[in-house]
């Protein structure tokens, strides 16, 4: 008999406000976008050398007159019209108390020009960021999981479905500690029949540790391979504490 493992995402998400993040979004006239990156200049045409008209805080929402391929013609709050560097501009903000402190912080994300996931958090005045690279995505959604979940608030990025990134997907954890931020751990699921690769994460947020559980192998050679690794949460990332893993050989269909 063949041994066939099923394995999904252990992690227990509660129900949170999520933000789609593209690499190339469409923008609707009269929509509102929000300014992804620190002090981003507002030209007066779409032209790196055109006079800056002024300068947008991150977070900034900003009204959408027209969208072009590699500018977007846009109105702030203030009635200034100009345009904005799409890779500049993201669908949505999210808010959440990371630092603790009763005051909620802001959290965005972007993408760069070598299509990496750019990562942004500001506390108060003070813009931390953070980036994701070597995952071939376009887009991801962005989304908190709470302290009760994961013992400290983690920011999740999450490649929404395979058909975005190939054969596989992927989850990313981040931390925001201090005034850091950190990709403190992740997982994924890859199947390529007769191959298939997965790692998942189950928070213990009263201890702040992790189990991280892998599994690969072939379904045509039998050959099959478990791995469990208890976590620790510590400076912001999950170190490993222990390990264990387990081969299994059995006969193919």
């Amino acid at each position: 008999m063949m041994f066939v493992t099923t394995l999904f995402f252990a992690t227990a998400f509660a129900d949170t406000e999520t933000v789609v993040v593209e690499a190339w979004p469409t923008y609707e006239m009269d929509t509102t976008a929000y300014v992804g990156a620190a002090r981003v200049r507002l030209r007066a045409d779409s032209d790196l050398e055109s006079e800056a008209l002024g300068i947008l805080p991150m977070t900034a929402p900003v009204t959408v007159i027209e969208d072009g391929e590699e500018w977007v013609h846009v109105r702030t709050d203030n009635g200034l019209e100009g345009y904005v560097s799409r890779p500049l501009l993201t669908a949505g903000v999210l808010e959440y108390d990371l630092g603790d402190d009763g005051i909620a912080d802001k959290i965005v994300a972007t993408f760069d020009a070598e299509q990496n996931l750019v990562l942004r958090v500001l506390e108060g005045d003070k813009i931390t960021r953070s980036r994701l690279e070597g995952v071939d995505m376009h887009y991801v959604t962005l989304s908190v999981l709470d302290r009760w979940e994961a013992g400290v608030p983690m920011i999740r990025v999450e490649t929404p479905d395979r058909e975005a990134c190939g054969e596989s997907q992927h989850r990313h954890f981040f931390s925001y500690q201090n005034g850091k931020l950190r990709a403190a751990i992740s997982e994924y699921e890859f199947s390529d029949v007769p191959y298939y690769s997965r790692e998942s994460v189950q928070f213990l947020p009263s201890s702040q540790t992790a189990i991280r559980t892998s599994v690969s192998g072939d379904y045509d050679e039998g050959d099959h391979r478990v791995e469990v690794d208890i976590l620790e949460f510590r400076d912001g990332v999950y170190v490993s504490r222990a390990q264990a893993d387990l081969e299994l050989i059995t006969a193919p269909w």
